[in-house]
């Protein structure tokens, strides 16, 4: 059940935002158990998983776009912690760990360019961890956002203050 329910979940998306991971690599430790400084990244394995990913959502028709990895931003290819996004709003993140917090500038940015009407989360003095920590069911009638280690409770409030979901309710 839980792979037709996935599977209606990607099939349901139009477009989506890759990050090749061209810095990627585990520098420290700690914000993540199933990243360790025991086990090197294999870097041509990681473009080549990346690669794979990105011709499977194009072979069922999901358009993606790429923003470009940041020097020295290893964790950006976890591009879906960037922002939320929702009708042609982009709430960009503000992010839990330190060594993420330089990615926002370049989402942003990134959104502006593309004609997104753009919304920054770090003012509200909160962490939210964008589509890392929020996802909304295929039929986008219920949205779910997710707290706890990194995305606090109270950023519901910013994402129901910035993006329009009407017609869909909204879930802590």
């Amino acid at each position: 059940r839980l792979q037709v329910m996935t599977n209606f979940a990607v099939r349901s998306w139009t477009r989506i935002l890759m990050c090749r991971p061209t810095h990627f690599d585990v520098i420290h430790q700690g914000h993540n158990v199933y990243m360790t400084l025991e086990e090197p990244v294999d870097r041509p394995l990681a473009l080549k998983q990346w690669e794979g990913l990105r011709s499977t959502f194009q072979s069922i028709g999901v358009k993606v776009e790429e923003i470009e990895n940041g020097p020295g931003l290893v964790d950006q290819v976890f591009c879906a912690n960037c922002a939320v996004v929702w009708a042609g709003k982009a709430l960009t993140s503000s992010m839990f760990n330190p060594p993420r917090r330089e990615e926002t500038d370049l989402t942003l940015r990134w959104f502006e360019e593309r004609g997104f009407q753009t919304h920054d989360s770090r003012p509200y003095g909160h962490f939210l961890e964008g589509c890392g920590d929020f996802a909304y069911n295929y039929d986008r009638k219920h949205a779910y956002l997710g707290y706890g280690f990194r995305s606090e409770k109270r950023s519901l409030e910013t994402v129901k203050e910035n993006l329009d979901f009407t017609g869909t309710e909204l879930h802590p």
